[in-house]
């Protein structure tokens, strides 16, 4: 059956919401404190959307972190030994630990727990970001250096999850 006007109207605007959220979503997220919008703006623009179904897994327990993922909509939760150590709020940034540790690894395995739209960026889409804001770069480093990440890595600070035992990097 064919989309009525209404509903095609209905889902272009929830689009074009979804799409505004982002710039305020990602700069909101601990590690950017501090960055100006122009180089936030730059990383919103290099994220490309993903529309999952649930239970799809997003990361292994063991493998390398090659990209970041920000939930916008839905449920993903973090898995450890087959259970549930933890549910991820709309906003969260998933694996930005992989952009300042190269040799980073998964400590879980993060599932969608629901249909999701995830925003998703690579590595190398990020460092490239970096590369032309160096000024910002340096702000993101010393955030990641100085965040909860390298706490719990380093034995002063638990994670909320107490995955800090897990923790390879």
């Amino acid at each position: 059956m064919p989309l009525r006007k209404a509903d095609r109207l209905e889902d272009q605007f929830l689009d074009h919401h979804r799409i505004c959220q982002l710039p305020r979503l990602w700069g909101q997220q601990p590690f950017l404190t501090g960055c100006q919008q122009l180089f936030i703006d730059k990383l919103v623009s290099l994220v490309q959307p993903r529309l999952l179904a649930p239970e799809k897994v997003l990361a292994t327990e063991g493998e390398r972190g090659h990209e970041l993922f920000m939930l916008q909509e839905g449920c993903v939760v973090a898995m450890l030994n087959h259970q549930k150590v933890e549910d991820f709020p709309v906003g969260t940034v998933i694996g930005d630990a992989m952009m300042m540790y190269s040799q980073w690894q998964w400590p879980y395995n993060v599932v969608t727990a629901t249909r999701c739209q995830i925003q998703y960026l690579s590595c190398r889409s990020f460092r490239s970001a970096i590369s032309a804001h160096p000024s910002e770069g340096k702000k993101v480093w010393n955030n990641l250096r100085l965040g909860p990440f390298a706490e719990a890595c380093s034995g002063k600070r638990k994670l909320s999850t107490g995955l800090d035992q897990s923790l390879r990097i």
